[in-house]
């Protein structure tokens, strides 16, 4: 078949092709993602699977597939964006390349994300998901104090209000009230709604990363591994930070070797949540003196930090936070008393 000549007749850019073989009780199915008019192979992976259970193993396949047929598409659609001009943009143009700040957190891109979402909106009014990241951009001024303005909580939950009201089943839209929820201590209606997030799109691995790291702070850790195990799963190019939520549920247990490894996995040594974890680790370690260095490095990226301060502002269950604050101050930071 001639994968152009497809994508022709079908008016389609991109072409799944793919093949199952069954060999005794073995299948082996694979798939590949082509770019249509340049026949250019952008994605490729096969699963042996046994066929004892072949409707759990349909599934299993479908979901990665289309999990990874996500990330490849966003990521080639981003490569053609960049490569025009600011003044060439359109509304989803402005959407992909905030992702870049999303995926990373990189606080260097937050201003142009945020300028690029409102822009987005005001080109396309009715675009439902730049309304719902743009939640997430607004939101990032209160989690982390990046470029803060006035009032980003109510402005998040408006604008995920917005996605919501313009696109009912929009799983990010939901995902993203979700955490304003989370952050405005509403517990009850975070996990409405991040359930209705991961009900209405159970195979984005973004939302079910999204909504894990949430259910790790908010007490649930096991929780929040299950699902992040799922993202992960599904998108084995996955963003570093998802390892936080492996590192909330090893602190649970206790386990502070296993989180100064997914504090190396995390690969972010200048975001300060990654000090903060790694500090209080390093204090149940009885490691006072290397936990000096770190701490002096969370004060550098946070000259202002107050531990029990933020917890609170994390939504961080009470024993998980008296957890955390007893691994600090054993690490030599003074914890304010209220």
């Amino acid at each position: 078949m001639d994968v152009a000549q497809v994508g022709r007749d079908l008016n389609a850019g991109y072409v799944v092709e793919g093949s199952v073989r069954r060999s005794g009780n073995r299948l082996r199915i694979t798939a590949q993602l082509i770019e249509a008019g340049s026949g250019t192979h952008l994605w490729a992976d096969r699963f042996d699977r046994s066929m004892e259970d072949v409707f759990d193993v349909q599934d299993e396949v479908t979901q990665t597939i289309a999990a990874m047929l996500g990330v490849r598409l966003q990521g080639a659609a981003l490569e053609r964006t960049l490569a025009k001009g600011t003044s060439d943009l359109d509304a989803y143009d402005c959407l992909l390349r905030a992702r870049r700040f999303t995926a990373t957190l990189d606080p260097s891109l937050h201003a142009e994300a945020r300028e690029l979402l409102e822009k987005a909106v005001e080109l396309d009014p009715g675009y439902a998901d730049a309304y719902a990241l743009l939640a997430n951009v607004y939101l990032a001024e209160y989690r982390f104090d990046f470029n803060p303005r006035p009032d980003p909580i109510h402005r998040a939950f408006d604008m995920a209000r917005k996605a919501i009201e313009l696109d009912p089943q929009n799983a990010g839209a939901h995902c993203w009230m979700a955490i304003v929820h989370f952050f405005r201590r509403e517990n009850e209606r975070f996990y409405a709604e991040a359930e209705r997030a991961l009900a209405l799109n159970p195979n984005d691995p973004e939302i079910l990363a999204d909504v894990a790291h949430y259910y790790a702070y908010i007490g649930q850790p096991e929780r929040g591994a299950e699902l992040m195990t799922q993202a992960i799963r599904l998108n084995p190019l996955h963003p570093s930070w998802y390892h936080f939520t492996f590192a909330r549920l090893h602190f649970e247990q206790e386990d502070f070797h296993a989180v100064l490894t997914d504090i190396e996995n995390i690969q972010l040594p200048d975001f300060y949540w990654t000090r903060i974890i790694e500090a209080a680790a390093l204090g149940h370690l009885a490691e006072r003196d290397r936990a000096a260095g770190v701490i002096e490095r969370l004060k550098d990226l946070k000259p202002d930090f107050d531990a029990r301060a933020e917890l609170l502002k994390w939504n961080t269950a009470f024993d998980d936070a008296e957890h955390i604050l007893d691994g600090l101050e054993k690490a030599g930071l003074k914890i304010s008393s209220t």
